[in-house]
Protein backbone atom coordinates (compact mmCIF):
# COMPACT_ATOMS: atom_id res chain seq x y z
CA UNK A 1 0.00 0.00 0.00
CA UNK A 2 2.85 2.39 0.80
CA UNK A 3 4.22 1.79 -2.70
CA UNK A 4 0.77 2.49 -4.18
CA UNK A 5 0.43 -0.91 -5.88
CA UNK A 6 -2.40 -3.36 -5.41
CA UNK A 7 -0.81 -6.25 -7.29
CA UNK A 8 2.60 -7.16 -8.59
CA UNK A 9 5.66 -5.14 -7.74
CA UNK A 10 9.00 -5.96 -6.17
CA UNK A 11 7.68 -8.21 -3.38
CA UNK A 12 5.84 -10.44 -5.87
CA UNK A 13 8.88 -10.58 -8.17
CA UNK A 14 11.02 -11.66 -5.20
CA UNK A 15 8.45 -14.31 -4.27
CA UNK A 16 8.43 -15.66 -7.84
CA UNK A 17 12.24 -15.78 -7.81
CA UNK A 18 12.32 -17.66 -4.49
CA UNK A 19 9.72 -20.15 -5.70
CA UNK A 20 11.70 -20.66 -8.94
CA UNK A 21 14.86 -21.23 -6.86
CA UNK A 22 13.06 -23.77 -4.66
CA UNK A 23 11.66 -25.61 -7.69
CA UNK A 24 14.96 -25.31 -9.59
CA UNK A 25 13.33 -23.73 -12.62
CA UNK A 26 13.52 -20.53 -14.64
CA UNK A 27 11.87 -17.59 -12.81
CA UNK A 28 10.40 -16.42 -16.15
CA UNK A 29 8.13 -19.48 -15.98
CA UNK A 30 6.69 -18.65 -12.52
CA UNK A 31 3.58 -16.47 -12.20
CA UNK A 32 2.18 -15.50 -8.79
CA UNK A 33 -1.55 -14.97 -8.36
CA UNK A 34 -4.00 -14.21 -5.58
CA UNK A 35 -5.04 -17.84 -4.96
CA UNK A 36 -4.54 -21.44 -5.99
CA UNK A 37 -7.86 -21.25 -7.85
CA UNK A 38 -6.60 -18.26 -9.85
CA UNK A 39 -3.36 -20.11 -10.55
CA UNK A 40 -5.34 -23.01 -12.03
CA UNK A 41 -7.62 -20.64 -13.96
CA UNK A 42 -4.69 -18.86 -15.66
CA UNK A 43 -3.05 -22.21 -16.44
CA UNK A 44 -6.24 -23.42 -18.10
CA UNK A 45 -6.55 -20.18 -20.07
CA UNK A 46 -2.93 -20.35 -21.23
CA UNK A 47 -3.38 -23.94 -22.42
CA UNK A 48 -6.99 -23.45 -23.62
CA UNK A 49 -8.29 -27.02 -23.66
CA UNK A 50 -11.79 -27.78 -24.88
CA UNK A 51 -12.18 -30.45 -22.23
CA UNK A 52 -10.65 -30.99 -18.80
CA UNK A 53 -10.45 -34.36 -17.06
CA UNK A 54 -10.52 -34.02 -13.25
CA UNK A 55 -10.28 -36.60 -10.46
CA UNK A 56 -13.55 -37.25 -8.68
CA UNK A 57 -11.72 -36.93 -5.34
CA UNK A 58 -10.47 -33.36 -5.21
CA UNK A 59 -11.36 -29.88 -4.02
CA UNK A 60 -14.37 -28.24 -5.70
CA UNK A 61 -12.14 -25.32 -6.73
CA UNK A 62 -10.55 -27.51 -9.41
CA UNK A 63 -13.78 -28.05 -11.35
CA UNK A 64 -14.90 -24.47 -10.65
CA UNK A 65 -11.72 -23.09 -12.27
CA UNK A 66 -12.25 -25.37 -15.29
CA UNK A 67 -15.87 -24.26 -15.69
CA UNK A 68 -14.84 -20.60 -15.34
CA UNK A 69 -12.20 -21.12 -18.05
CA UNK A 70 -14.97 -22.37 -20.36
CA UNK A 71 -13.86 -26.01 -20.52
CA UNK A 72 -16.13 -29.02 -20.57
CA UNK A 73 -15.46 -31.02 -17.39
CA UNK A 74 -15.22 -34.81 -17.23
CA UNK A 75 -14.54 -36.61 -13.97
CA UNK A 76 -12.17 -39.56 -13.54
CA UNK A 77 -12.92 -42.31 -11.04
CA UNK A 78 -10.44 -43.36 -8.36
CA UNK A 79 -7.69 -45.76 -9.33
CA UNK A 80 -9.05 -48.33 -6.85
CA UNK A 81 -10.94 -48.44 -3.57
CA UNK A 82 -7.73 -47.84 -1.57
CA UNK A 83 -6.35 -44.94 -3.61
CA UNK A 84 -7.31 -41.27 -3.88
CA UNK A 85 -5.48 -40.97 -7.22
CA UNK A 86 -7.52 -40.98 -10.40
CA UNK A 87 -7.26 -43.66 -13.04
CA UNK A 88 -6.54 -42.73 -16.62
CA UNK A 89 -9.61 -42.55 -18.81
CA UNK A 90 -9.95 -42.74 -22.57
CA UNK A 91 -9.57 -39.10 -23.46
CA UNK A 92 -11.11 -37.16 -26.29
CA UNK A 93 -9.08 -34.87 -28.50
CA UNK A 94 -8.18 -31.52 -26.93
CA UNK A 95 -8.47 -32.85 -23.37
CA UNK A 96 -6.12 -31.78 -20.60
CA UNK A 97 -5.89 -33.93 -17.50
CA UNK A 98 -5.45 -32.34 -14.10
CA UNK A 99 -3.34 -34.56 -11.87
CA UNK A 100 -3.87 -33.73 -8.21
CA UNK A 101 -1.08 -34.58 -5.79
CA UNK A 102 -3.52 -35.23 -2.95
CA UNK A 103 -2.14 -34.92 0.58
CA UNK A 104 1.28 -34.22 -0.94
CA UNK A 105 1.57 -37.66 -2.52
CA UNK A 106 2.67 -37.39 -6.17
CA UNK A 107 0.17 -38.84 -8.64
CA UNK A 108 1.04 -42.23 -10.12
CA UNK A 109 0.72 -41.05 -13.73
CA UNK A 110 3.53 -38.49 -13.75
CA UNK A 111 5.48 -40.57 -16.27
CA UNK A 112 2.67 -39.74 -18.74
CA UNK A 113 2.36 -36.11 -17.65
CA UNK A 114 3.43 -34.12 -20.70
CA UNK A 115 -0.11 -32.97 -21.49
CA UNK A 116 -1.39 -32.34 -17.99
CA UNK A 117 -1.72 -29.63 -15.41
CA UNK A 118 -0.42 -30.66 -12.01
CA UNK A 119 -2.33 -29.43 -8.96
CA UNK A 120 0.44 -29.20 -6.38
CA UNK A 121 -1.57 -27.30 -3.78
CA UNK A 122 -0.64 -29.79 -1.06
CA UNK A 123 2.65 -30.96 -2.51
CA UNK A 124 5.14 -28.08 -2.42
CA UNK A 125 8.58 -29.67 -2.04
CA UNK A 126 7.55 -33.15 -3.23
CA UNK A 127 9.86 -34.77 -5.76
CA UNK A 128 9.76 -37.72 -8.11
CA UNK A 129 13.14 -39.01 -9.28
CA UNK A 130 14.87 -35.81 -8.06
CA UNK A 131 12.46 -33.59 -10.00
CA UNK A 132 9.93 -31.33 -8.28
CA UNK A 133 6.23 -31.92 -8.83
CA UNK A 134 4.77 -29.12 -10.89
CA UNK A 135 7.49 -29.43 -13.53
CA UNK A 136 6.27 -32.58 -15.32
CA UNK A 137 3.26 -31.22 -17.20
CA UNK A 138 2.43 -28.14 -19.20
CA UNK A 139 1.86 -26.28 -15.94
CA UNK A 140 1.91 -26.85 -12.20
CA UNK A 141 -0.27 -24.88 -9.80
CA UNK A 142 0.38 -24.11 -6.15
CA UNK A 143 -1.75 -22.69 -3.34
CA UNK A 144 -0.51 -20.79 -0.31
CA UNK A 145 -3.44 -20.53 2.08
CA UNK A 146 -3.89 -21.43 5.73
CA UNK A 147 -4.42 -25.14 4.97
CA UNK A 148 -1.35 -25.53 2.77
CA UNK A 149 2.32 -26.26 3.44
CA UNK A 150 3.28 -22.60 3.00
CA UNK A 151 0.86 -19.83 3.89
CA UNK A 152 0.78 -16.20 2.88
CA UNK A 153 -1.04 -13.49 4.81
CA UNK A 154 -4.34 -14.78 3.48
CA UNK A 155 -4.63 -16.55 0.14
CA UNK A 156 -2.02 -16.82 -2.57
CA UNK A 157 -1.12 -18.97 -5.52
CA UNK A 158 1.37 -19.50 -8.29
CA UNK A 159 1.61 -21.27 -11.61
CA UNK A 160 4.81 -22.72 -13.05
CA UNK A 161 4.66 -23.06 -16.82
CA UNK A 162 6.63 -25.23 -19.20
CA UNK A 163 7.59 -22.18 -21.24
CA UNK A 164 7.91 -18.43 -20.92
CA UNK A 165 5.29 -17.71 -23.61
CA UNK A 166 2.52 -19.33 -21.56
CA UNK A 167 3.77 -17.52 -18.45
CA UNK A 168 3.70 -14.18 -20.26
CA UNK A 169 0.15 -14.85 -21.39
CA UNK A 170 -0.84 -15.71 -17.80
CA UNK A 171 0.69 -12.45 -16.57
CA UNK A 172 -1.41 -10.56 -19.13
CA UNK A 173 -4.56 -12.17 -17.69
CA UNK A 174 -3.63 -11.33 -14.11
CA UNK A 175 -2.51 -7.76 -14.77
CA UNK A 176 -4.82 -7.07 -17.70
CA UNK A 177 -4.84 -3.27 -17.47
CA UNK A 178 -1.08 -2.78 -17.33
CA UNK A 179 0.19 -2.22 -20.89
Amino acid sequence: IRKKRLIGGQAVAEFEQKLADLLETDPKHVVASNSGSSALYVALNAIDPGRVSIPIYTCAAVSQAAHLAGAEVAFEDNENEYSFHSKKQNEAVNTVRILVHTFGVPHNDLQFASDVIEDCSQALGARVHDRHVGLFGQAGTFSFSATKIVSTAGAGGATVFRNAEMADYARSIIDYDNP
